[in-house]
């Protein structure tokens, strides 16, 4: 039974199954009941002074904090339910519990029924027998608890008792019956082995935390380092003498190296970020507040390591132009994971900067988004550089439009004129030059669009029109110049939406010519359209080459080609898929793929629907 140290009272906290069976109780009839009112003196028996002696030797535990065993007496228990008592027979001890702070916590309240034995004899024989019931008992207990316990006799410290938890720390060694030298001679010279004996020649208890020992699991083997955290605490003979040490033990080796490893890891973390070449930020999406490499204050203007920074300071040096898109990329990072987004600042020293902030988000147990951690990185430079070149795109783009123009007039003047049987292969030559041209004048207009977009000038016409019917005319114009394949429409629903209706043509056109392209062993194209809530889902599906994992993250990004699936695809940029993202995106849509390598890739594309 477990009480609780509140002198006079010494309240029940816990009773076991076999106390509670030996005393014919419930827990409903204990817990929360001092010991002497769940167990009152029989009117009947006031002779012996059992309740006196029980509460004295609490009180002696209490005070004295060491073990009290009781005399085997008689202490009769009531009959539940009824006035009368039923003769008993007990020896019971009382047993402190200390905190960290050496005072008493609880105490341990063992009680043996020992009627029977009585009843048998009053002998010594039977005393004996009910001590070794006690001792089995005990043993029992130690033997089945998950820690480490052994006990040490005398001032040899033989090993007298060793639970399976404590022996299977040195699965090689004998270690029963033997001085603690003679089984471990390892720890003569180590510091363990004088705390033992301090405690031994005290009698105070010690507490050790994170302890090294250097100790051979196996006989012979060579010794390691083990940690442990431990109790010794001194054991009592009859006469109040200490004649052993009682020790529990947990072995924490694998815990103490664990963290070992991560301190490593995280000494060589903060080396690395010390010798990074973008600053690092580490954001608590609760609070806002975030903790900052040195480079990243630098980025700022700021010579020393910013300690308070957060989103509102960042957003002190964001230019009044890009504020609003600084707070749609924040909000947008608790919903979609990752924040992946360029800024203008102002440094401290007046400065105007690009900045790139990419970052992930890390979720708790529950899942909720916890913080986030990502870089920072100046790249007015390389902004500098792309300005550069979309100015000279765009220059060049301009230039080559006019001349492109009249060479594909004076294309169609020359088929005209030479519209007869015996100027074929001349005929059949111009077609072909004029194809080329048209395949010229589609990228001009996508470099043009490249330079509408990065300058924000991609304006859009929005109407109202019926998707499902618009697609039936797109897909009937492409099957015109298509033979090789089949564009078959397995899906369509009727919805309405507001968007720009050539703009949207050219979404189509991109995805169902780059599904041919890349499919140049199949003969069907597969396109469905379908309303889902509030959002009109189109999409394109082939059975082609597929898109390898490694060029999966690059495929909307600009200039990306993967000419390598198909060599035979004809001249591309790598536009078209970037410039259908920047579309739909602006369109209030999103843009997204599946694809396997060797079966083929969908690529869809929503809308929000017109009700």
């Amino acid at each position: 039974m477990v009480l609780k140290p509140d002198h006079p009272k010494f309240t029940v906290l816990m009773a076991n199954k076999a106390y509670l069976e030996a005393t014919s109780t419930t827990e409903a009839d204990l817990l929360g009941i001092g010991i002497l009112e769940a167990f009152p003196e029989n009117p009947g028996d006031t002779a012996t002074g059992n309740v006196n002696t029980l509460r004295n030797a609490l009180i002696e535990c209490l005070t004295m904090k060491r073990q009290t065993v009781l005399p085997s007496q008689r202490y009769d228990i009531p009959i539940r339910g009824s006035t009368e008592f039923e003769t008993r027979y007990w020896q019971a001890s009382n047993s402190p519990i200390l905190n960290d702070n050496g005072e008493v916590e609880f105490i341990i309240h063992i009680a043996i029924d020992i009627t029977g034995a009585f009843q048998l004899a009053r002998q010594e024989r039977v005393a004996f027998e009910v001590a070794e019931t006690r001792r089995k008992e005990l043993h029992s207990l130690f033997m089945q608890a998950p820690g480490a316990i052994c006990i040490l006799r005398g001032p040899e410290f033989i090993f007298e008792l060793v639970n399976p938890s404590y022996q299977q720390i040195f699965p090689g060694r004998n270690l029963l019956g033997k001085p603690v030298l003679e089984a471990l001679p390892e720890l003569k010279e180590q510091k363990i082995y004088q705390v033992l004996k301090n405690v031994y020649d005290t009698g105070k208890v010690y507490e050790g935390k994170e302890i090294v020992t250097q100790i051979s699991r196996h006989e012979g083997s060579t010794p390691e380092n083990i940690y442990w955290n431990f109790i010794y605490q001194p054991r009592y003979d009859a006469e109040n003498k200490i004649d052993g040490i009682i020790v529990f033990a947990y072995e924490i080796t694998d815990l103490v190296i664990a963290r070992q490893n991560i301190q490593k890891n995280e000494e060589r973390l903060k080396l690395a970020v010390e010798n990074a070449a973008a600053g690092v930020f580490d954001t608590d999406l609760k609070t806002g507040k975030s903790i900052v490499s040195l480079l990243h204050s630098q980025t700022f203007g700021y010579d020393t390591l910013q300690q308070d920074w957060s989103f509102e300071r960042l957003l002190e040096h964001v230019i009044p132009e890009d504020k609003e898109v600084a707070k749609a990329g924040y909000l947008r990072v608790r919903t979609e994971g990752a924040i992946d987004t360029v800024l203008r600042i102002r440094r401290l020293d007046g400065a105007l900067r690009w900045i790139s902030i990419i970052g992930r988000v890390h979720y708790d147990s529950k899942g909720e988004p916890e913080r986030i951690i990502g870089t920072t990185t100046d790249v007015t430079d390389k902004m500098e550089i792309q300005r550069q070149k979309d100015e000279f795109i765009s220059t060049v783009s301009h230039e080559l439009k006019t001349p492109v123009t009249s060479i594909k007039a004076y294309a169609q003047v020359l088929i005209k004129t030479l519209g007869g049987t015996e100027n074929a292969q001349n005929l059949h030559f111009l077609e072909r030059m004029q194809v080329q041209v048209d395949r010229l004048q589609f990228l001009i207009q996508s470099l043009l669009d490249i330079t509408r977009i990065e300058s924000g000038k991609l304006n859009l016409q929005p109407e109202l029109f019926a998707m499902d019917k618009f697609l039936v005319e797109v897909v009937g114009d492409l099957q015109l110049i298509t033979s090789t394949h089949k564009l078959i429409i397995t899906e369509s629903s009727p919805v309405h939406v507001f968007a720009d209706q050539t703009r949207i043509s050219q979404v189509l056109t991109n995805l169902i010519t780059n599904a041919i392209k890349y499919s140049p062993l199949a003969d069907q194209v597969n396109i469905s359209l379908k309303q889902e809530n509030s959002v009109m889902i189109c999409c394109i599906q082939d059975f082609g080459v597929g898109i390898p994992e490694q060029e999966k993250p690059f495929v909307f990004g600009r200039f990306h080609q993967a000419e390598q699936l198909n060599k035979d695809s004809g001249m591309s940029l790598g536009l078209g898929l970037y410039i259908s993202k920047e579309i739909v995106n602006r369109e209030g849509g999103d843009i997204w793929f599946e694809s396997e390598v060797g079966k083929g890739t969908t690529f869809c594309f929503s809308l929000p629907k017109c009700i």
